[in-house]
């Protein structure tokens, strides 16, 4: 997907092509600050793209007591972007084993109030959640609710459209029902799923919708292997734009469905004329 040589740009290149970016080194250790500029420093030139952040997972995973030095630490770590104005969310990424329970609840409560200072998004995978008592502790809070797209399987939050805060988000997982609960599949195996055009159109009328009723809209392909997200959301930008859009040249063997909306196909030489 991406040109050779890019190693440490590689942001830089994203940025051409999208508005916002979902930072997930942040879920598996608190950023830091030079980290954080080195991230400024490669959209420098694109004014309007936002980074997103998932929460450490130490919070959302380990779900031990929230300390304030942990929490500091990693808002000294995101501090650069806010300062920017390039902070668009922090997202609370929960698994599907975390139910609702008053316990639970209680948890996002107190990582709410550490993190008071940012706009707040929960993705909660469990169908419990999507109860009306759980969708009213939010608005009061202003904490958005993540509408999801996962595998429709078991006991899995199936798509929603709820409006908490004064953003909304969706994230996009895929739908490989193979892999999302197969003992020792690791993270690639689960998120390895392209979505066709017309499973993207499924979410053509939610979207519309949450943008409808927000301030702002956040949409992220989590389907990460191989770029896949990449193409998806792409795809996704032709869909609200309404017209072609550029493509990185390197995508179109891969996923060659882009060249029907590029504003930049590739050049189809003739031997013959």
């Amino acid at each position: 997907m991406y040109p050779r040589g890019l190693a440490g740009e590689r942001l830089s290149y994203v940025a051409d092509y999208l508005d916002v970016v979902e930072i997930n080194t942040t879920f598996y250790r608190p950023p830091n600050p030079r980290q954080a500029q080195g991230w400024l420093k490669q959209a420098e030139n694109k004014p309007d793209f936002v980074f997103c952040a998932k929460l450490w997972q130490k919070f959302t995973h380990e779900r031990g007591p929230v300390e304030p030095m942990d929490a500091r630490t990693f808002m000294d770590g995101i501090e650069p972007l806010i300062e920017a104005g390039r902070f668009g969310a922090l997202v609370l990424q929960f698994p599907w084993s975390f139910r609702r329970t008053e316990e639970n609840i209680l948890h996002i409560e107190r990582l709410h109030d550490a993190f008071e200072r940012l706009p707040q998004a929960v993705e909660v995978r469990h169908a419990s959640w999507d109860h009306p008592e759980f969708i009213d502790f939010l608005q009061k809070r202003r904490i958005a609710f993540i509408n999801i797209d996962q595998p429709p399987i078991r006991d899995t939050l199936r798509p929603t459209t709820h409006v908490t805060a004064p953003f909304s988000y969706v994230r996009l997982h895929g739908r490989n029902k193979q892999d999302w609960f197969r003992e020792n599949a690791g993270r690639d195996d689960r998120y390895n799923y392209c979505y066709s055009f017309e499973e993207l159109g499924e979410w053509i009328s939610r979207i519309n919708s949450l943008a409808a009723e927000s301030e702002t809209l956040f949409v992220i392909a989590n389907n990460h292997f191989k770029g896949q997200a990449f193409a998806n959301a792409i795809e996704l930008k032709h869909y609200f734009t309404g017209g072609a859009v550029s493509v990185p040249p390197p995508m179109f063997d891969i996923y060659p469905q882009l060249n029907k909306i590029a504003s930049n196909p590739p050049v189809q030489f003739n031997l013959f004329s």
